[in-house]
């Protein structure tokens, strides 16, 4: 359970194969005063779980080579099923199933890229709030 923190007690995991994505993400949440960790693929990302205790949160990128957005997030989930993620897309959030199953993995938000700062603090700071 993630208790009440301010922003820059978070650190905030990135996960995305393209480049400008994550350093844009990154930059922007980093403005709003979290702390960042970057992985440029889903197997870094569980790599950086299984070392790192402190991350409250992932925002990962659904379409990547290899582990796909959903297989990250499910292996992240069993290493740690207290780990609450926001999915990335570049694709309509309508193509997406609303029965459940995002959420029994630990997802708990959806943002659509391109997004703006103000998308991006308002979701973040939902699935905290909501998460504590």
């Amino acid at each position: 359970m993630i208790e009440n923190k301010s922003e820059e007690e978070h650190t905030l995991l990135i996960v995305d194969d393209e480049a400008p994505c994550r350093h844009v993400v990154g930059e922007m949440l980093e403005m709003l005063g979290y702390r960042t960790i970057r992985a440029s693929s889903g197997q870094e990302a569980i790599d950086i779980c299984k070392n790192n205790g402190n991350i409250s949160l992932a925002l990962v990128d659904m379409v990547m080579p290899g582990l796909s957005g959903i297989g990250t997030m499910t292996k992240i989930n069993l290493l740690k099923p207290e780990m609450k993620f926001i999915l990335l897309t570049g694709l309509s959030l309508e193509n997406y199933e609303r029965n459940g199953s995002f959420q029994r993995i630990g997802c708990c938000g959806f943002i659509q890229k391109p997004c703006t700062i103000q998308e991006l603090s308002d979701m973040v700071r939902l699935v905290l709030e909501w998460t504590a």
